[in-house]
């Protein structure tokens, strides 16, 4: 989708430095919130934990166009049921997207162990948007399969590798993929791709039906 060459990757890096402060302006503008850390602050245990990956060039570490309006959703859908979120830390490069989302790979699966290991009764999602979407895929594909089996739910959103199943993830995954999202069938991002914050209700209710059923 990106180029794969260096001298290309490094071109589109570079109007990442312009875009991700633009971002970050426009969210801090409007009152929207882009970094979550409950698990790197040690929070207390929630109900319901979701970890989840940015879109590329996105700004702080759940970004602007559909984490916060998905964590909003689902806050809001729990109806008093606690929940704690936690951004992946990587860079979210286009370099990065060519690499699979893999450079999210280790912080992703850290925030998994931390919260199966220190809060083991807590409903843990698995979520990403675009590049983060990647990320998911690529730690499933890494995480042992005991682990993966604590994961109560995963949710992409404009997944680059929709039409593949998501390792561990059969009967709790739900992939959002827009009709007209040209990269959900392997073009380059387009209006759509930046308008999955109207599909937040739906895929909070999956999350919180999935955590009502196990």
């Amino acid at each position: 989708m990106f180029s794969s060459l260096p001298a290309g990757e490094r071109a589109l890096d570079a109007t990442r430095k312009l875009l991700t402060p633009l971002q970050q302006g426009l969210a801090k503008a409007v009152g929207i919130e882009t970094t979550r850390d409950d698990m790197a602050q040690n929070a207390p245990c929630s109900d319901v934990t979701v970890i989840f990956a940015r879109g590329t060039t996105e700004p702080g570490n759940v970004g602007l166009v559909t984490g916060p309006p998905f964590l909003d959703a689902l806050s809001e859908q729990l109806a008093g049921r606690s929940l704690s979120v936690q951004g992946v830390e990587y860079p979210a490069t286009f370099a990065g997207f060519n690499k699979n989302g893999t450079e999210g790979v280790p912080s992703m699966t850290a925030f998994i162990n931390q919260a199966v290991t220190s809060c083991p009764n807590t409903k843990i999602i698995m979520s990403g948007y675009s590049q983060g979407a990647l990320v998911v895929r690529s730690t499933a594909d890494s995480l042992p399969a005991d682990t993966m089996s604590k994961i109560n739910s995963v949710v992409t959103f404009g997944d680059p590798r929709n039409q593949t199943p998501i390792t561990g993830g059969e009967g709790k995954t739900m992939v959002v993929c827009l009709p007209d999202d040209a990269v959900c069938s392997g073009g380059f991002i387009n209006i759509a791709h930046l308008t999955y914050g109207s599909e937040a209700p739906a895929a909070a209710q999956f999350v919180v039906e999935q955590a009502a059923r196990a």
